[in-house]
C-alpha cells in the first residue's frame, strides 16, 4: 500500500481532499498532512512516503523547493494542486517529474486515475494504461495487513476489535497491529476510525441522512463520542460542510448565515475569501460591521473546528476495569542505581517503563540493553532533553526521531510511547508527536523522588495518591528511590494491584481522553 503525503495550506482543502475519496480503491493511505512547505518537508523527512501530494504557493517554502529538497532525502512521486495554471509552474513540474500537474478544484476521477498509474508501476505515474476504474485495490504486501483491510472494509459498521482478528487469524493482538502499521502506518485502531470517519463524509455530501443515523450507520453508537473522533481525524464539526465537488467554495449550515439591518452588509455564508462578491458596504461602519461579523464567523468553534479545539493532552492515567497500575522510570542524567532497580523490580516480577533520553543512550548503551534484555520497556524521552514547547514542528520530529533511533539502534525495537522533558508541552508537541505514531504520556502520581525526599517521604507521597488506572513517576537517579522501591511495590501488590508496564494499562480501540488527561473507553 503507497503512504501518502497531503501538503496545502488550506486546511478545508486539505481535510476535504483526504476524505473526499477511498484512498484504499487505489491503494494508498494517507500517513501525513502538512500546512506549509516546512512542514511538509520534515514530513517527507520522518515518514518516507511514497506520494507527495502538494499546492504550490505556501508560506515558508513553495511545494516546488520543498520537492526539490524533498528528492534528496527519499524517491517518491510527486503530484501538484494549484489554483494557478500559468505556463512557467507547468514547465518547472515537468523538469522535477512530477505525475500530474491538477488545478483547483480537484477532479478525483483525475487523481484517482494517477494515483493507479503509479501503483500499477507507471515510470513518474506519467505514462502506461490507467487500470479500469472499478478494479479492485492490490492486495497488501504482509497476509495479515490484507486480512484486515478486508475486514474493515467488509464491517466496519459493526462493532468490531483488534482482539476479534487476533483470535481468527490466531496470531497476537501487539504482533497483529505491528504487521498492520508497517504495511500502513497506522494501528488498526487508528484505520478503523478514518475509514469510519471517511465513509460518515461521503453520506454527509449524499444529504440523506441525519447526522446521528449516519454516526450508527458507520459504527458509532455514542453520537457523542463521533463528534469527538470526527473533530478529532477531520478538524471540523460533523455540522461542517466539505468543499462542493463541483466548486471551490465552502457552504456552513444554514444557521451560519448572517445578515445586517438595513440589508447594508450580507454573508452568504462562505467562508474566507469565497465571500460573496455581492456584499456591499456603503459607510465605514457598515464596513467595522462586516469585519467583525468575517471575524465571528471565521473563528466560530461551531464553523472552523481547527481555528478554537480541545487543548491535546498526553495520558496521565487510565480509566479501566480491575486494579491496574504503572510504573514509570525517567533516565537522563546520573546511571548508578539503573542496575539495581533491574534487580529490584525482578525480586518481585515487575516490569517497568523506563523513559530515557537519547544522549543518556549514548553514555550508557549496555544499560539500555539490559533493561530491555530484563523485559522492560524502553520509551522515548527526546534526545536532548529540551524544552519541547519552544520547538518548531520540524524540530520536534527530529528531536524524537534521533531519541528512537538510538534506543531501536541497542534494542531492535522502535519506541511507541514518549514522555515530554520537565513535563511541558502544548498542542504543538502533543499534535506533532501523536502525528508521528507515537502516544504521549506523563504521570498522575509523583514521587518527587528528584527532591531529593527520603525513602518514608516518598513511600508517603506514592501510596496516599495511587488509584486504579494511575502512572506512577520515579527517576533512575533519584537519591533514596531504590531503598522507597520494595515497600512502594509490596503496599501496592498487597493492596490488589496489578503492576504492567504503561503500554499494557493503555486502552486499545476506541478511546478518549477527558480534561484531567484520563484516558477512557468511548461511551464511558
Amino acid at each position: 500500500m503507497l503512504k501518502v503525503l497531503l501538503v496545502e495550506d488550506e486546511n478545508l482543502i486539505r481535510r476535504g481532499l483526504q476524505y473526499k475519496m477511498d484512498w484504499t480503491e487505489v491503494n494508498c493511505v494517507v500517513v501525513g498532512e502538512a500546512a506549509t512547505g516546512r512542514e511538509g518537508l520534515a514530513q517527507i523527512k520522518a515518514l518516507r512516503p511514497d506520494i507527495v501530494i502538494t499546492d504550490i504557493r505556501m508560506p515558508n517554502m513553495d511545494g516546488l523547493e520543498m520537492l526539490r529538497e524533498g528528492r534528496s532525502v527519499c524517491p517518491f512521486h510527486a503530484i501538484i494542486i494549484s489554483g494557478y495554471g500559468e505556463f512557467d509552474y507547468a514547465q518547472q513540474a515537468i523538469r522535477l517529474g512530477v505525475a500530474e500537474y491538477l488545478l483547483k478544484p480537484v477532479d478525483v476521477n483525475k487523481l484517482k486515475n494517477c494515483l493507479r498509474r503509479i501503483a500499477a508501476g507507471a515510470p513518474d505515474g506519467r505514462s502506461g494504461e490507467t487500470p479500469e476504474p472499478d478494479e479492485k485495490p492490490a492486495p497488501l504486501q504482509n497476509k495479515y495487513a490484507e486480512a484486515m483491510m478486508q475486514y474493515i472494509r467488509q464491517h466496519y459498521a459493526e462493532h468490531i476489535s483488534l482482539t476479534d482478528l487476533s483470535q481468527q487469524l490466531n496470531i497476537s493482538c501487539t504482533h497483529l497491529n505491528a504487521k498492520f502499521k508497517a504495511e500502513t502506518g497506522y494501528t488498526f485502531h487508528d484505520f478503523l476510525n478514518y475509514y469510519r470517519i471517511r465513509r460518515a463524509v461521503e453520506l454527509q455530501k449524499r444529504g440523506e441522512r441525519k447526522l446521528y443515523e449516519i454516526a450508527e450507520l458507520v459504527g458509532f453508537s455514542d453520537y457523542k463520542y463521533f463528534n469527538k473522533v470526527y473533530k478529532k481525524y477531520t478538524g471540523y464539526s460533523p455540522n461542517v460542510i466539505f468543499p462542493r465537488e463541483d466548486k471551490n467554495e465552502y457552504i456552513p449550515p444554514r444557521a451560519h448565515r448572517m445578515s445586517a439591518r438595513g440589508d447594508k452588509f450580507m454573508m452568504t455564508g462562505k467562508i474566507g475569501g469565497f465571500l460573496s462578491r455581492h456584499s456591499k458596504f456603503t459607510s465605514s461602519a457598515a464596513l467595522v460591521l462586516a469585519v467583525a461579523a468575517i471575524f465571528a464567523f471565521v473563528y466560530s468553534p461551531r464553523v472552523v473546528g481547527a481555528a478554537v479545539t480541545e487543548r491535546e493532552l498526553p495520558v496521565y492515567s487510565v480509566e479501566r476495569d480491575g486494579k491496574f497500575v504503572s510504573l514509570s522510570f525517567d533516565a537522563a542524567w546520573g546511571n548508578e542505581d539503573t542496575q539495581m532497580l533491574i534487580d529490584i523490580l525482578a525480586k518481585y516480577n515487575v516490569k517497568a517503563t523506563f523513559f530515557v533520553v537519547g544522549e543518556w543512550v549514548d553514555k550508557y548503551p549496555e544499560s539500555v540493553k539490559a533493561l530491555h534484555d530484563a523485559g522492560h520497556e524502553v520509551m522515548n524521552h527526546s534526545d536532548a532533553h529540551p524544552h519541547m514547547a519552544k520547538l518548531t514542528a520540524k524540530q520536534i520530529i527530529d528531536e524524537v526521531n534521533r531519541c528512537s533511533d538510538k534506543i531501536e539502534a541497542v534494542t531492535g525495537v522502535r519506541p511507541t510511547l514518549f514522555r515530554c522533558p520537565y513535563g511541558e508541552y502544548d498542542d504543538n508537541v502533543i499534535g506533532t508527536v501523536n502525528g508521528m505514531g507515537l502516544t504521549a504520556v506523563q504521570w498522575d502520581t509523583d514521587s518527587l523522588d528528584w527532591k531529593k525526599l527520603t525513602a518514608g517521604e516518598i513511600y508517603k507521597r506514592v501510596s496516599s495518591k495511587v488509584q486504579p488506572g494511575s502512572i506512577v513517576l520515579f527517576h533512575n537517579a533519584g537519591l533514596h528511590t531504590p531503598e522507597a522501591l520494595p515497600s512502594i511495590i509490596e503496599y501496592l501488590l498487597a493492596e490488589g494491584y496489578t503492576i504492567v508496564p504503561i503500554s499494557e494499562i493503555l486502552l486499545t480501540g476506541d478511546t478518549y481522553i477527558d480534561h484531567t488527561g484520563r484516558q477512557h473507553a468511548a461511551g464511558t
